[in-house]
């Protein structure tokens, strides 16, 4: 039995649609590739008649539908020639004269903006470790605004982080303004801060940095098109690992953020200078997510809290793949506080930083949110998430709206104050 035979019969008698459609598709690759869809009768060999007259209507069926197709195009083709023809021919107006000419000019220097911003990359790399994420920019008939994003894999201080933008953006000014055969195309001459753009944000291996340093730093340029309120202003943002998203912790004019560049010069504000407080509270931070991986499988989604000068607030946001009952959760939560309180207050090290000591239970916060292995909530009346915060202990659960319609931010389900909570353990 030959191989077109075989095909043929898995078509002609197999059950599953699936595994027939698939060999159907190889048989018809096979005739393609041995005979002319011209000499179908060449098959008559090698086609049982149940089959062949199968095998026909689908190649029958094929030509008629490419006929037809390209019949259609045909008809389509004429129609719009039709609609050109019988459309009178008008002037264009100034506006859409003044788009041709923006947009033809745009398709010139593109070019050389996209030169800079690959050069200026490389070079960012290579002196101060930086890795370009991207550019930005409002770009016309001339260049109004260019810029350009980039990861810091390092902690910043908010110092730090000041004068390594305003250090990136004077460099940055100088290579657009470096560029011959960019400068005609530019919306001023020479170009100035006002009209860059220029965004850092200071990342671990792992993640964001949570510990109250500076995750984000960006400014707004001083264009017309801008609120007059915001225009050239430097806005700074920590990450809240509790709540899981930035928070604002300064924002400054650039005039201002030059003066106090003056008033605190940075050395090298490439290269962080790690404290006494970040080394004695990564210890702290590392042993904690390992005891509470082994013990309870925990996997940490964010660490961290308001800890510039001193520990002021620590918060730790948990994934845990399992179901529980409000119980259950509870088990869960009064440990994992216990356990990071008690890593804290023994720690010697930390003790200088405490805003008040014995570091207390009211500056901590612990989420734990409960997930299936594909990172889905459960919604099947078990709990969604359980947290401490403030010194109460919220349990949520998903709570179904309609057909397959739950709410975004799950309800709260319950509350007790930690000391409840830990007689009913």
């Amino acid at each position: 039995m030959t191989r077109m035979d075989r095909l043929a019969r898995i078509v002609d008698f197999e059950e599953s649609p699936r595994i027939a459609h698939k060999a159907n598709t190889q048989l018809i690759d096979e005739i393609n590739a041995r005979f002319s869809p011209f000499k179908i009768t060449a098959l008559q060999k090698y086609l049982s008649a149940r089959v062949k007259k199968k095998i026909l209507m689908i190649y029958k069926t094929g030509i008629e539908l490419m006929k037809l197709k390209y019949l259609l195009s045909i008809l389509i083709l004429i129609v719009g020639l039709l609609v050109v023809w019988s459309t009178p021919s008008r002037e264009l107006t100034e506006e859409e004269k003044q788009w041709q000419a923006d947009h033809t000019a745009y398709q010139e220097y593109i070019v050389y903006v996209n030169e800079v911003h690959d050069a200026f990359a490389r070079k960012m790399f290579e002196e101060m470790d930086l890795v370009s994420v991207g550019g930005s920019g409002s770009m016309h008939g001339k260049a109004e605004e260019i810029g350009m994003k980039f990861h810091a894999y390092r902690r910043a201080t908010i110092e730090e982080a000041r004068v390594f933008h305003l250090l990136v953006m004077e460099k940055f000014v100088e290579a657009i303004n470096a560029h011959e055969k960019l400068r005609p195309f530019l919306a001023e001459s020479p170009f100035t801060y006002e009209r860059v753009s220029i965004a850092l944000s200071f990342n671990s291996p792992f993640g964001p940095y949570s510990d109250g340093s500076v995750m984000y730093v960006s400014n707004v340029p001083g264009l017309k098109t801008i609120a007059e309120q915001n225009r050239n202003r430097l806005s700074y943002r920590a990450y809240d690992p509790f709540e899981g998203k930035l928070v604002s912790i300064l924002k400054e004019s650039h005039e201002e953020a030059v003066q106090r560049a003056r008033k605190a010069p940075v050395e090298n504000p490439s290269v962080h200078q790690i404290t006494p407080l970040e080394k004695a509270i990564d210890e702290v931070f590392m042993q904690y997510l390992d005891e509470m991986k082994k013990e309870y499988g925990f996997r940490c989604e964010a660490i961290g809290g308001k800890m510039n000068n001193y520990v002021d607030e620590i918060g730790v946001s948990f994934l845990a793949f399992q179901r529980a009952t409000q119980e259950e959760a509870r088990k869960l939560i009064i440990p994992a506080t216990e356990k990071l309180l008690q890593m804290i207050n023994r720690n010697e090290k930390l003790k200088p930083y405490f805003m008040e000591s014995p570091f207390q239970l009211d500056r901590l916060k612990i989420r734990i949110k409960f997930r299936e292995r594909n990172f889905i909530s459960y919604r099947d009346g078990s709990m969604e998430s359980v947290r401490l915060e403030g010194g109460a202990v919220n349990y949520f659960q998903h709570v179904q709206m309609g057909a397959d319609v739950y709410p975004v931010h799950p309800p709260l389900f319950a509350s007790e104050t930690y000391e409840q909570a830990k007689t009913k353990e």
